[in-house]
């Protein structure tokens, strides 16, 4: 939410255009997984981040990603949204 709160300030959407995106996304929502971090997550985030060039954030996507499927990238599917 917080992208598209990003994208409206910048122009992008325009108020209605905003509705529709928080909807999509709420709309969206119930059909995800969505992990929580804790402490082994971050410790594998910042793992992550020591060896990548990510920021914060995408090392812990990419953490909840290989928690999620359990460490065993075979035949997982991950998708993430590109930056606008």
């Amino acid at each position: 939410m917080a992208g598209f709160n990003r994208l409206s300030r910048e122009g992008v959407f325009d108020e209605e255009g905003l509705k529709e995106a928080m909807s999509r996304l709420r709309t969206l929502s119930g059909g995800w997984t969505e992990i929580r971090p804790d402490d082994e997550m971050r410790r594998q985030a910042e793992d992550l981040a020591g060896k990548h060039p990510l920021k914060a954030a995408d090392s812990l996507q990419l953490a909840s990603a290989l928690v999620w499927c359990e460490g065993d990238m075979m035949g997982a599917y991950f998708d993430v949204l590109p930056e606008a």
